[in-house]
């Protein structure tokens, strides 16, 4: 039980602190383009590192030069909460019919939020 405890809780903090990477948005050959920054706690010097590779890669022997850089919108995530509850009641006496009498009673939320991502926007010039 110890061992299965400690796999669960190694699994857990690589899950949580997984490592920043970068990535090609969009890319102009020569001319410059757009590089993504995934979050992550541990490597984010890496990250930059990496976009920066990138960067002056597509540039060759130009200058980078950042155009900006910050967080953009890169889509969105809703989450659906239903509650639905349902309540009979039989009413059965000696002489008369029995009958069922049923009330549902449903509710529902919603959440929507952006999904972000840090993207530097840059241009090669000589």
């Amino acid at each position: 039980m110890k061992q299965f405890t400690f796999i669960t809780i190694g699994i857990l903090a690589l899950s949580i602190m997984h490592c920043a990477t970068a990535r090609v948005v969009n890319s102009r050959p020569g001319e410059g383009g757009t590089v993504a920054l995934t979050q992550g706690l541990l490597k984010s010097a890496e990250a930059k590192e990496e976009a920066n590779r990138f960067m002056a890669t597509n540039c060759g022997t130009k200058q980078v030069k950042i155009l900006q850089e910050g967080e953009v919108v890169v889509g969105s995530t809703t989450n659906v909460n239903q509650n639905t509850n349902m309540n009979a009641q039989r009413n059965n006496n000696g002489f008369a019919k029995s009958n069922t009498n049923v009330a549902i009673h449903s509710t529902q939320t919603s959440n929507t939020r952006n999904v972000t991502e840090w993207q530097i926007e840059y241009a090669c010039q000589e």
